[in-house]
């Protein structure tokens, strides 16, 4: 018969061995808890910035923007405070191109947004502009209501340019412009070579029928008199636009112009 049996040094070195076990396997957990709680507290803190793609009315008292929009296409639209619903001088309306990354986005040549929360509607972020005070600001945010989604809606919805005008190029001239249409309702002009007679302009823009095929806009607050303002869309697509807008109510006049459209950045 053999006898099993450990020395007194066997019996400490095994116990050394365990105890070194044992805080090898206190210190992985602890490290696994504080890795779940850091976790838990990023994804606390992450934003679905998928939907960031909406105009948002500034809510923060005495601010300097009245509004920031920000299109799937890859525009914005910044509106300061101090602009109404009429034609804008050029420093009113800030419109342009911006990038996202993660929780920042970048609009060019303007400033700099770092989105802190987005939920219920309601956005909340940091913006820091590249000129002027270059201090960040904490800015509160609402979604503006929009309009119900249709085919037609989406397509539109988008930021295009005018390439002709009865069927003549617009290109390099005085006319040529770049049109934003939103589903709230925003309807944006930035003419290329902006003068006294082709000034950028801010208005609202709003379906005239259920069939969708013509639109009215408004330089004022609201739709006073929809029937001066009113284009009738004769093709919308994927890749071009053409309406129609006659400056007498009869139809059958030959005071109307033509504007011939395409897609500006991908949507």
């Amino acid at each position: 018969m053999t006898i099993l049996y450990r020395s007194t040094s066997q019996i400490k070195q095994c116990q050394i061995k365990n105890h070194i076990l044992m805080k090898a396997i206190h210190v992985f957990a602890t490290a696994c808890l504080f890795a779940l709680i850091l976790l838990s507290c990023e994804k606390e803190n992450e934003v679905d910035t998928t939907k960031i793609n909406a105009k948002w009315e500034v809510t923060s008292p005495n601010s300097s923007y009245k509004s920031f929009e920000l299109m799937a296409d890859g525009f914005f639209l910044v509106v300061k405070s101090n602009v109404a619903k009429s034609t804008s001088e050029e420093d009113s309306c800030i419109f342009g191109t911006y990038n996202l990354s993660d929780q920042t986005v970048i609009l060019e040549n303007f400033g700099r947004m770092e989105i802190k929360g987005l939920a219920n509607n309601q956005i909340t972020f940091s913006f820091k502009s590249l000129t002027g005070n270059s201090e960040s600001i904490y800015i509160l945010a609402k979604k503006t209501t929009e309009m119900s989604e249709t085919p037609k809606t989406n397509l539109l919805c988008r930021t295009w340019k005018l390439d002709r005008i009865n069927g003549k190029s617009v290109v390099g001239k005085p006319e040529e412009f770049t049109v934003f249409f939103s589903k709230a309702g925003t309807y944006f002009i930035q003419y290329k070579n902006p003068d006294e007679d082709h000034e950028n302009g801010l208005a609202l823009w709003k379906w005239g029928n259920t069939d969708q095929n013509f639109i009215y806009y408004s330089w004022d607050e609201t739709f006073i008199d929809e029937e001066e303002n009113k284009v009738h869309i004769n093709e919308l697509t994927a890749s071009k636009l053409i309406m129609t807008e006659y400056y007498h109510a009869d139809l059958d006049g030959d005071n109307f112009e033509v504007f011939e459209l395409s897609p500006v950045g991908s949507h």
